[in-house]
């Protein structure tokens, strides 16, 4: 399993992907299309999803 972090704006937010070396992060748009252009980038049976509070 491969945790995701995310943190999550008004506008935006940013999920960070565990690479080889330290993490990949990505930046969306916090709006319908930047959820869904997130999502697709998942695997339900990998990934793990984990937000700040």
């Amino acid at each position: 399993m491969q945790y995701i972090g995310i943190d999550i704006a008004k506008n935006s937010f940013v999920s960070a992907f565990p690479r080889d070396k330290g993490y990949s992060t990505s930046t969306y748009k916090n709006d319908l299309n930047g959820i869904k252009t997130f999502l697709v980038k998942l695997d339900k049976s990998l990934h793990h999803c984990v937000l700040e509070v």
